[in-house]
């Protein structure tokens, strides 16, 4: 709790009074963010921390000007809200990513809405329940180096160094961080399918073994450790499960009342994905911290 309470403090340091630049089609604008919070008694009784406080953003829009109204000819400026509330959307979901690489496992909504003019527009809830596990197990293991970064250079990295906000993915580390998106609002296990596609769009290039590329570049840039040995069995588990090796629950199953569900997740499921969680996210913590949208690997030789 000692960590959980760092990180959280350095959060909510840096969002209430947060100002992001962002983008709405082809317009630039301040978003302006503000918390209220739950008192700190509460907080430290609230042992699930959720919900410990809500977030605002602010975005002062000219709907006269706005790039939907010149683009499309629209006059009706409920029109225009509209469009404005489904471009905020987008934006508000890659929020969330930005939040959760620089602070993993803090940052989660539900009851959102956003508000233009007179047009009203309800999310869908993005939460995630692996990322703060693996965040927190990071630092016990002491591997792989997982840190708390800034938002606001999250959000410059991730604004000039890759086309993310797009949607769409054009290299690796985009289809990394498209990965990424896949570790929230889960659904029958493509949380650890989706992170080894990220993991494996950083680190395969394809010349040997999978398994054996990911561990020797997981130890180049993560150090050697004991967890190391948890990634051939992350494979093996993956390999196991997409090829009906592995006993599954079905899909109605009443999880709580399951034994055999229990032993499939704590056994054998929720191991290999803290890792695969652990280690996509250290990564794309790297690109951040050396400020780089590419990964290069090389052998050299040499006599001398």
């Amino acid at each position: 709790y000692e960590a959980l309470d760092f990180i959280m403090d350095l959060f909510i340091k840096e969002v209430n009074g947060m100002v992001l630049k962002t983008k709405l089609g082809d317009c630039e604008y301040d978003s302006k963010f503000s918390l209220s919070l739950i008192s700190d008694e509460d907080r430290k009784r609230n042992l699930d921390w959720i919900p410990w406080g809500t977030c605002s953003i602010n975005i002062d829009v000219d709907l006269e000007k706005s790039v939907a109204h010149e683009r499309s000819g629209k006059t009706d400026l409920d029109e225009i809200s509209y469009d404005l509330c489904f471009q905020m959307t987008n934006r508000i979901y890659d929020y969330c990513i930005a939040f959760n690489i620089a602070y993993p496992g803090i940052f989660e909504f539900s009851d959102a809405e956003i508000k233009v003019n007179k047009q009203t527009m309800h999310l869908e809830d993005c939460i995630s329940n692996v990322l703060l596990d693996a965040y927190l197990q990071s630092l016990e293991d002491k591997w792989p180096n997982i840190q708390a970064l800034t938002i606001s250079k999250v959000w410059e990295w991730i604004n000039t160094k890759t086309n993310f906000l797009s949607g769409f993915s054009n290299c690796s580390i985009e289809r990394a961080l498209n990965a990424f998106t896949y570790l929230f609002n889960t659904n029958n296990y493509e949380d650890l399918l989706y992170c080894l596609m990220g993991i494996e769009a950083i680190l395969n290039s394809g010349d040997y073994s999978i398994t054996k590329q990911i561990k020797e570049k997981c130890e180049l840039l993560f150090g050697k450790n004991f967890k190391t040995k948890s990634i051939g069995n992350m494979y093996d588990i993956r390999s196991r499960f997409i090829h009906g090796q592995l006993d599954f629950p079905s899909k109605f199953t009443i999880y709580d009342l399951n034994l055999g569900y229990t032993k499939f997740l704590v056994d054998k499921y929720d191991v290999c994905r803290t890792t695969a969680v652990s280690i996509l996210l250290s990564l794309i913590q790297h690109f951040i911290k050396n400020d780089s949208n590419k990964l290069v690997t090389k052998t050299e030789i040499s006599f001398e």
